[in-house]
């Protein structure tokens, strides 16, 4: 480094001497020059004979010897300056020579390693990359194989499937063509409703043709497992008569050709009567198909039953040796006496706050109740059953709570003998209770989900209250709650939020949602159908939940086939978590269809199950056992026609072969 720098130097110092020669030697020149001229000036002054050329030549060669003097001066140091140079220049390109020398050996040395690392890493990937291939044609061949098994497998069952569907499409070509008539339903309704007009015309022919007009008539109604339906029509007539023939009988009911079974002569209310009579009672078969209901469902619009605005009759027969018709409408001339037996009817008005919307709103909730007369003066305490109504039967009459689920069976034998009291008569009183909209209604006016809040909790317990508080023969420790669909969610919220109140519940087909449903928008029910909702994991039965009503008798009922409240969403988790949070006396029916009892050729929807409890059918239960180690989908359950289960419910040592007779042994 130090003989770079002292060479840089030397060349710079070089550079400097060589200017300062080429200065000087013009400075010279130009002395030169100045002092010829000077020279010329003082001889022309002082001595004109003085010629001009000698001064000029000497004041030449005075110049010239300065310029040989200086030049020897400089020439001596930038020799020697300049050799040293050179020699430092010399030495330095052999350093340089060197170090090229010495990297480039450096870098032949490290190609070299780097060749061999190379050779070595692709070596080991080479290696890798055959390892990898081997594996992937190991798993080629495997997975060919299996392909090969599943594609002879799926052509064994594609055949198999084939020749069933094949049988199939047979089959169901030959049902289609034997049932080609009954295939277009929109034809077949209107081919129907053509030719009951075409039998309603021919009939009322026949009764203006009659001898002579009897002046009224009315129609009984009864309530069966289906609804409602016509099974008498009662004629006034103008004179008494001593006889009437049902033979030949003509009967219309709303457009439907009703069969007459008997005919008799009777009081206003169609009961038998000795002797003549201005009162004919004319009684019709009556079964599912063929009912003459007075009720008109609205599909549309409330999904709820109402009364048919008319109600057109007309009847053809013979009395007293004459024949008698009649055509008129009998909407508003009606006897209904399994719903009159509840009397005592009223309605509850107050004021509460909407769970959806926060503000105050006024509810009014009116009720029918059945006071059997032995119970109402016998001076003791008597129990109280309660039924609240599904979906359909909500509105401002509570008649259509009575006959649209037959709930009047309530009031009647068998179910009233299971109930003794302290007085010693067999019977209890029977309450049923009817909102205006549903007893799902979370506040908007629609049905819920089965997993909010109801608008009417506050409310009905209000209702229930002051019905118990005006009649102080009712036992407050005998209340039994129950109710379907609809009511049956109520029934278990009113177990959440009042449960020291009941002693016992029986819901059917309960709605109160296990799981919280997602949201979804349009109308329609979070249950079962075409608009239900999906259930999110979050549960709406919580664990508190269960705590508070494991200990309440409470005797589930519901059918596996139900599509309308599905039971894996709502009843059947239930009932496990209340088994497995140490409930000891609650029990759970599960039906495996619905078979008629009044019309026993009937079938129903899986989701009327309180036909069974209305006749008296729910008479046995699951095996709680099995359902708090199941862990499947079926939560241990095994559906049964036989009374709803294979064991009998069993409390303290005794068994109960009915729910009713269950019912009536439970107190708080």
């Amino acid at each position: 480094m130090k003989k770079r720098k002292m060479i840089a130097f030397l060349l710079t110092f070089a550079m400097i001497v060589t200017s300062l020669t080429a200065w000087s030697t013009a400075y010279a020149e130009e002395a030169v020059d100045e002092t010829a001229a000077e020279a010329v000036d003082e001889t022309v002054d002082e001595t004109a004979a003085e010629t001009v050329d000698e001064i000029v030549d000497e004041a030449a060669e005075e110049a010239a010897g300065e310029t040989d003097e200086l030049s020897d001066a400089l020439d001596a140091p930038i020799e020697d300056l300049l050799g040293e140079a050179q020699e430092g220049l010399e030495e330095l390109q052999e350093e340089i020579a060197q170090q090229a020398q010495d990297a480039a050996q450096q870098i032949e040395d490290a190609v070299g390693e780097a060749e061999g690392v190379i050779d070595e890493t692709l070596a080991e990937m080479e290696a890798e990359a055959q390892e990898v291939m081997d594996g992937a044609s190991d798993l080629l061949d495997q997975f060919t194989d299996g392909l090969e098994d599943a594609q002879t497998e799926l052509e064994a069952e594609i055949s198999e499937t084939a020749d069933e569907a094949a049988a199939a499409v047979d089959e169901a070509v030959e049902a289609v063509e034997e049932a080609a008539p009954e295939m277009d339903f929109a034809a077949m309704m209107a081919a129907a409703a053509e030719a009951a007009a075409a039998q309603a015309e021919e009939d009322a022919r026949a009764a203006e043709g009659a001898d002579f007009q009897a002046e009224a008539a009315a129609i009984y109604v009864s309530g069966y497992e289906w609804g409602p339906g016509v099974n008498k029509v009662i004629f006034t007539l103008a004179d008494a008569v001593d006889t009437v023939d049902a033979e030949g009988a003509i009967v219309n009911t709303n457009s439907n050709s009703r069969t007459v079974t008997a005919a008799y002569l009777s009081d206003e209310k169609g009961e038998p009567a000795e002797g003549e009579s201005t009162y004919v009672t004319l009684e019709l078969e009556t079964n599912n198909s063929v009912n003459g209901s007075p009720f008109v469902y609205d599909f549309m619009v409330t999904f709820m039953n109402h009364w048919a605005d008319t109600y057109p009759v007309i009847a053809c027969f013979k009395a007293g040796g004459q024949t008698v018709g009649f055509n008129g409408d009998c909407i508003d001339s009606r006897i209904c006496p399994s719903a009159e037996a509840f009397a005592n009817r009223g309605e509850h008005t107050g004021d509460y706050v909407n769970p959806m919307t926060g503000e105050t709103e006024s509810i009014t909730l009116r009720y029918a109740a059945y006071e059997p007369e032995a119970l109402v003066n016998d001076g003791a305490k008597n129990p109280l059953i309660i039924w609240l109504h599904g979906q359909g039967e909500g509105g401002t009459d509570p008649d259509i709570v009575l006959l649209g689920n037959e709930v009047t069976a309530l009031s009647e034998e068998p179910i009233q003998g299971y109930f003794t009291t302290e007085g010693g008569a067999n019977g209890a009183y029977v309450l049923v209770v009817q909102a205006e909209t549903y007893w799902m209604d979370g506040g908007d006016g629609t049905n819920g989900a089965g997993d909010n809040d109801s608008r009417y909790t506050e409310a009905l317990m209000d209702a229930i209250q002051k019905y118990v508080d005006s009649n102080e023969d009712l036992d407050t420790n005998r209340i039994y709650l129950g109710g379907c669909s609809n009511g049956g969610y109520m029934t278990v919220n009113m177990l959440v939020s009042y449960p020291d109140y009941w002693a016992a519940a029986y819901p059917n087909c309960e709605a109160y949602a296990f799981y919280q449903f997602a949201s979804a928008e349009g109308d329609g029910s979070a249950m079962g159908g075409e608009n239900s909702f999906g259930a999110s994991q979050e549960r709406w039965m919580t664990e508190e939940k269960i705590e508070a009503i494991k200990d309440i008798p409470i005797w589930f009922a519901q059918s596996a086939d139900d599509t309308i409240v599905i039971p894996a969403a709502f009843g059947l988790p239930t009932y496990q978590a209340l088994l497995k949070a140490g409930a000891a006396n609650v029990w759970f029916s599960l039906f495996e269809t619905i078979q008629g009892v009044d019309d026993p050729t009937a079938q129903y929807m899986g989701h009327w199950v309180w036909c069974y409890l209305f006749n008296d059918c729910i008479t046995k239960v699951q095996d709680p056992a099995a359902i708090v180690e199941a862990e499947d989908e079926s939560y241990g359950f095994v559906p049964s026609n036989d009374g709803g289960g294979s064991i009998s419910a069993v409390v303290d040592g005794v068994t109960y072969d009915n729910i009713f007779a269950w019912m009536n042994a439970q107190s708080k």
